[in-house]
């Protein structure tokens, strides 16, 4: 099970976890589906100039990379000291630097 974090307390009930999702990241979840699935048919049935859109499209995938960001930042980033703190933010750099050449 996970836990989350309701106004400074640790539930893990599945209900409260659920909402929570719900509340903070269904909606850009569901986004990111819809801008997946619209370039998919746009690469397979477009134009050229309508693949340029469908490849700008994809580039909206880079929100992921801020939600793993904000997970990272709750779990680890106050309770590790400095020098670790200073490691994990370059290899998220070095992450979000992949990721984006691999868009």
């Amino acid at each position: 099970n996970k836990g989350t974090y309701v106004g400074g307390q640790l539930f893990f009930r599945r209900s409260v976890i659920a909402v929570q999702y719900f509340k903070q990241w269904f909606a850009i979840d569901l986004l990111l589906l819809l801008v997946d699935l619209t370039a998919n048919v746009l690469d397979s049935t477009g134009t050229p100039g309508i693949r340029v859109f469908a490849s700008a499209c994809r580039t909206l995938k880079f929100v992921r990379v801020v939600r793993v960001v904000r997970i990272m930042q709750k779990l680890l980033f106050w309770s590790i000291g400095v020098v670790a703190r200073l490691a994990i933010q370059a290899t998220l750099i070095a992450l979000c630097a992949a990721m984006a050449c691999h868009i």
